[in-house]
């Protein structure tokens, strides 16, 4: 799996991590309301990813496969020393890859731990996205209430993985980024600037006040 990320910062809440030679990912959105009691949310969200980082080297020092429930739990009780502060949180990993993608021979298996309101969906060429993953909104960190999901021998080579928080998943519909994902050059452009269209086109929708988006939607009909 080819990894690239790119963070459009507003408040510096989001963070994220990329461990490359274990095929894992991890996105973090700290809850914002902290600020009105003087918190800054962004640092338990980067420490969180720092954690789960270290908890990742752990585990491959150990010779455990990377489990991202207990990536998120061993994370969550080493980020306990910062007082206030709490986040969603997506952290998946690929199995069953070689030198870095898909066997072609061979599907692989995601394996996602999910709590609040980031997410992950697949895309797959030419088609709309084959799976898709939202939290309920439980806007806490703590690993017992975290979705544990395994999509087992369904991810293909070419497949592509967006996993992002609601700054996201509120502003832009999933056949919008179906759309970024068909009129794109699978050959040539790198992980990182398709991440970087898809962030700005989000970007680009939330500045826009007559604009629909899932949010809004959700909004109308409440």
């Amino acid at each position: 799996m080819d990894l690239g990320a790119y963070y459009l910062p507003k408040k510096g809440e989001d963070a994220h991590f990329i461990f490359a030679e274990e095929q894992t990912i991890g996105v973090v959105d700290g809850v914002g309301s902290w600020a009105s009691k003087g918190v800054d949310a962004g640092e338990y969200s980067r420490e969180l990813m720092r954690n789960s980082e270290k908890a990742i080297h752990n585990h491959q020092k150990s010779g455990q496969e990377i489990n991202p429930i207990k990536v998120l739990e061993e994370a969550y009780i080493n980020t306990k020393h910062i007082k206030l502060g709490s986040s969603t949180a997506c952290i998946m990993t690929l199995k069953n890859t070689k030198h870095g993608s898909v066997r072609s021979s061979a599907k692989a298996t995601l394996h996602v731990a999910n709590i609040g309101d980031s997410g992950f969906m697949v895309f797959r060429k030419n088609h709309n996205s084959s799976y898709e993953l939202r939290g309920n909104g439980k806007r806490s960190d703590d690993p017992d209430l975290a979705d544990e999901i395994e999509i087992i021998d369904l991810i293909e080579a070419e497949d592509v993985i967006v996993v992002a928080t609601d700054g996201l998943f509120d502003n832009v519909f999933p056949y919008e980024i179906g759309y970024i994902m068909n009129h794109r050059d699978f050959k040539t452009e790198k992980p990182e600037e398709l991440a970087e269209r898809i962030g700005r086109f989000a970007a680009y929708k939330s500045k826009d006040k007559h604009c629909d988006s899932p949010f809004a939607s959700v909004a109308y009909k409440s």
